[in-house]
């Protein structure tokens, strides 16, 4: 019978550093922003062919449009520092 790794605490260790597992999510989260931001995008575009009441009208689509655009701006403002940091690390000096 094999004992688990523990801390000094007596909690059992953990598989990734839990800095290093952040870091990696927020660039995957930085690769999907695009794709999602997309997917966003084209969502009034569903509502041309498939609402019972017609197609939405322009000023609400511009609004979404640009309630959108301001939002991926806001995500994107906050993780670029972040990954900025993950890709280029903090020299220390001896």
């Amino acid at each position: 019978m094999s004992k688990s790794k523990q801390n000094e605490d007596g909690a059992p260790a953990q598989f990734l550093d839990l800095k290093s597992y952040r870091q990696k999510r927020m660039l995957d989260a930085a690769k999907l922003l695009p794709l999602a931001g997309a997917l966003v995008f084209l969502f009034p575009l569903v509502y041309l062919f498939v609402s019972p009441h017609g197609p939405i009208s322009p000023g609400i689509t511009a609004i979404y449009f640009f309630v959108i655009w301001l939002v991926l701006i806001l995500l994107t403002r906050f993780l670029a520092p972040r990954m900025q940091a993950t890709i280029h690390p903090a020299s220390k000096s001896d």
